[in-house]
């Protein structure tokens, strides 16, 4: 996970190369934070069950998304099973 807390203050930073998120905010101001970040660019997906961040320089960069890791999941919608 890439989202750096210090005392009160959250933001992110990039799981590739390290930068940071512009800004800082506070603890409760998580989904702000993503709005923020994501509308800079960031890329922010879910890799099994933990969520890595990617600048937008590095963002191109960002290795596939591990499809074993989903669990019977894909895409968001679960996978049916048929008899």
């Amino acid at each position: 996970m890439s989202v750096t807390r210090i005392d009160n203050e959250r933001w992110l930073s990039c799981d590739e190369c390290g930068d940071d998120q512009d800004g800082q905010y506070e603890k409760d101001d998580f989904q702000p934070m993503v709005d923020d970040a994501k509308h800079a660019g960031w890329l922010i997906r879910k890799n099994g069950s933990t969520y890595e961040h990617f600048c937008p320089t590095c963002r191109d960069k960002a290795p596939p998304v591990d499809q074993r890791k989903s669990q019977g999941w894909s895409h968001g919608l679960k996978k049916r099973r048929f008899a």
